[in-house]
């Protein structure tokens, strides 16, 4: 409001100047000055402020419906079945039951398990007697030829270039296909043994040759070590049966019997190729363990791959018409042994230990009167076994046995055996007749004729 009257005022003011100079008239009050304003505001009224309209926002126009005028379809309630029906439909859904139970389950074919394959000789060379003659059989080629004109016991080298061979007591070295034969010593009276580093051989030297039955050694007879650089001897002691530890520096053997037959006894003597450090780790006859009987002669010792254990047989007695031996296990270091299997009938000499150490091979001569083979695990699973009513807990126990067979030897793959087989109608042969090679899987059992013409009775041998 006051802002009104100060304009009217203005207002009057502008009107007087414009009029020009005039006679000075009295200045109208404050009172006087307000009416005027007044009465002009309410001859000039302020004009109402009209709004401005909104715009009204533009829709567009919805498309009208269509109406699909097509025929409906009315699909029909289903019928309720009669009872006669509803009978029907559960006599014939109780028959179809009764048809599904009556019908016989069908049994599931069962998987069936991987057959193993016959044994079969990868590599090599196999040597075998024919007709008293030394003969070789190259695996690889399947060729066969002569390479002496006679041979008791002969040993292949461990890298195959060279035999060590036993003709007439006499050790001859020769090239694996019998050529430069070199004679070394005289009154050989067992198979040599290499060292396993092909520097050395140990044989046994004696007046008398051992009877393949004997487990012991005869009397007299000596451990001799030939170093092959410089055809050097040296006696190691007297004894027999040696084997060399894996490294070549020690060997073990068993000595000769000491009292008569049915109660001597023998010792295992361990010492190194100089004939230096040699001591006793057992002595027969030894009694411990659950065995009931004294363990009096000690034969065929091999040892472990890793040299830590010796491994031995060792006689019991003639029990039950059989030779009952147990399978002990040596601690060469502290001395003592340890039974862990038992075993029957074994022919001492035919003992061929496996090259790991972990596997025996050897000939039975069974109480029927025939010759089988049989394999002998180091390590097994402990269980009880009746021995003549006595209950024996052992680790180990034969795993094959192959009946016609003989002089078994492992393979250089070290998996197979080749043994000599001969059979004359249902009785075993004689030494001399004619046999063949065949291969035997240790493990499974299963058996591959391989070479015929063979002397049943003589000693086999194979090579790298």
């Amino acid at each position: 409001m006051r802002r009104l009257i100060a304009c009217a005022l203005l207002l009057v003011g502008l009107a007087a100047c414009a009029e020009g100079p005039a006679l000075a008239e009295p200045t109208p009050n404050l009172r006087q000055q307000t009416a005027t304003a007044l009465a002009i505001l309410a001859a000039n009224p302020t004009p109402t402020r009209v709004p401005t309209p909104t715009p009204t926002p533009f829709i567009p126009p919805t498309a009208s419906p269509t109406l699909d005028l097509a025929p409906i379809t009315v699909t029909p309630l289903p019928r309720t079945p009669s009872p006669e029906e509803l009978a029907a439909t559960a006599e014939a859904e109780q028959a179809t039951a009764t048809a599904l139970a009556e019908q016989p389950t069908a049994t599931p074919e069962p998987t069936a398990e991987p057959r193993p394959e016959p044994p079969a000789a990868a590599a090599g060379e196999i040597f075998f007697v024919r007709q008293g003659a030394l003969w070789r059989y190259v695996v690889a080629s399947e060729d066969t030829e002569q390479i002496m004109a006679s041979a008791t016991w002969f040993r292949a080298s461990p890298d195959g270039s060279r035999l060590a061979v036993v003709d007439a007591g006499s050790l001859i070295l020769v090239n694996s296909d019998g050529s430069k034969p070199q004679k070394l010593l005289d009154a050989v009276i067992e198979t040599p043994v290499w060292s396993p580093d092909g520097t050395a051989l140990a044989v046994v030297t004696g007046p008398t040759a051992p009877d393949e039955l004997l487990r012991t050694c005869t009397p007299k007879s000596q451990v001799v070590v030939i170093e092959l650089d410089d055809l050097a001897q040296r006696t190691l002691g007297e004894g027999c049966q040696p084997a060399w530890d894996h490294k070549s520096r020690r060997l073990v053997f068993v000595t000769p019997q000491f009292g008569d037959d049915s109660r001597g006894f023998n010792t295992l003597v361990l010492i190194n190729r100089l004939g230096q450090n040699g001591w006793t780790p057992v002595s027969a006859p030894v009694l411990n363990g659950n065995f009931p009987d004294p363990r009096r002669l000690l034969y065929a010792p091999f040892w472990s791959e890793d040299d830590a254990q010796v491994y031995a047989f060792a006689y019991v007695g003639y029990r039950a018409l059989s030779d009952i031996s147990t399978f002990e296990r040596i601690d060469p270091i502290n001395g003592g042994t340890w039974p862990i299997g038992v075993v029957f009938d074994v022919l001492p000499r035919s003992v061929r230990a496996h090259a790991n150490g972990d596997w025996a091979a050897y000939t039975i001569a069974s109480p029927k009167g025939t010759l089988e083979v049989a394999t002998l695990p180091t390590q097994g699973i402990t269980d009880t076994i009746d021995l003549v009513g006595t209950p024996i807990q052992v680790t180990t126990q034969p795993t094959q046995r192959l009946e016609f067979a003989s002089a078994p030897v492992w393979s250089p793959e070290r998996d197979l055996l080749a043994v000599v087989h001969c059979k004359s109608g249902s009785f075993g042969c004689r030494p001399g007749d004619r046999g063949a090679i065949w291969l035997l899987d240790p493990r499974s059992g299963l058996t591959t004729p391989l070479l015929d013409d063979v002397d049943f009775g003589a000693p086999l041998e194979w090579g790298p």
